[in-house]
């Protein structure tokens, strides 16, 4: 059974890469899938908005349509299920959220590290 904690944070993994590094290292699979697929929808959107700038229209009509996949992959989120976005999901399964997320995270070993370059 998937916790209402859980729903919430699937749900949150849509709202861009923000919001997907304070949970990613969720041992919840159900977790895991909604940040890849999110961190992998957000990048998506990026991409396409910047090869789009040449029309305003085409801009506006992706991003209509970004937010309807978003507001549906949020929903089903919310409803506990597994939703693939169809083609996304591929790219999203080869994305390893977790090793993006442990370049996101600063030691004191680092610190140290960075501070002797600078000297």
């Amino acid at each position: 059974m998937i916790s209402s904690q859980e729903k919430l944070l699937g749900v949150l993994a849509y709202l861009g890469p923000f919001f997907v590094a304070p949970f990613v290292k969720s041992k919840s699979s159900f977790c895991r899938f909604h940040a890849n697929q999110g961190f992998a929808f957000f990048l998506t959107l990026f991409v396409v908005l910047i090869l789009s700038g040449i029309s305003w229209i085409l801009s506006l009509l992706l991003f209509l349509a970004y937010l309807a996949v978003m507001l549906y992959a949020m929903f089903q989120a919310y409803q506990g299920l597994m939703w693939k976005i169809p083609v996304l999901f591929d790219i999203a399964s080869k994305i390893n959220i977790m090793q993006l997320a442990d370049g996101w995270t600063v030691t004191a070993a680092d610190s140290k590290q960075d501070d002797q370059l600078k000297q």
